[in-house]
């Protein structure tokens, strides 16, 4: 996972060369793989690390937006309806997870949808990511 964020935080990719970039694909693998786990059988665990990137992404949208306005705002507003996408849908998993870890007896299904939301949730963020590829001349 180290390799990948290295090889996408280009300094000649300015809206890439962030800490950012890090966090982004960190967090996806925590909620990807939270739900995941999760799914697997070992709840606790996997809902804790969902949560924990799940919270981690919503929080950090708003100073990344910011950031990529300052150095792309072009490319930045062309990117809101991703962005609302993605945080729409995470919500809607965030709710799914939250509610099947209050039941004492776990559906597996509301983890699959759980899931589904949350990969096309990421998949949203990436169209965003990649949206943002710019070389300044």
């Amino acid at each position: 996972m180290w390799t990948i964020v290295l090889t996408y935080m280009l300094p000649t990719v300015k809206t890439w060369g962030t800490y950012y970039t890090a966090i982004q694909m960190y967090t996806a693998m925590l909620v990807l793989g939270g739900v995941m786990v999760a799914m697997l059988g070992f709840y606790r665990t996997g809902s804790i690390a969902f949560f924990i990137g799940a919270l981690l992404i919503l929080l950090l949208k708003f100073p990344y937006i910011n950031l990529m306005i300052e150095i792309a705002p072009q490319l930045a507003y062309e990117q809101y309806h991703w962005v609302a996408i993605q945080c729409g849908l995470l919500m809607v998993a965030l709710i799914l997870i939250a509610l099947n870890s209050w039941l004492s007896k776990k559906i597996m299904m509301i983890y699959l949808l759980g899931f589904v939301c949350t990969l096309v949730a990421e998949l949203c963020g990436r169209i965003a990511f990649y949206n943002l590829w710019t070389i300044p001349l």
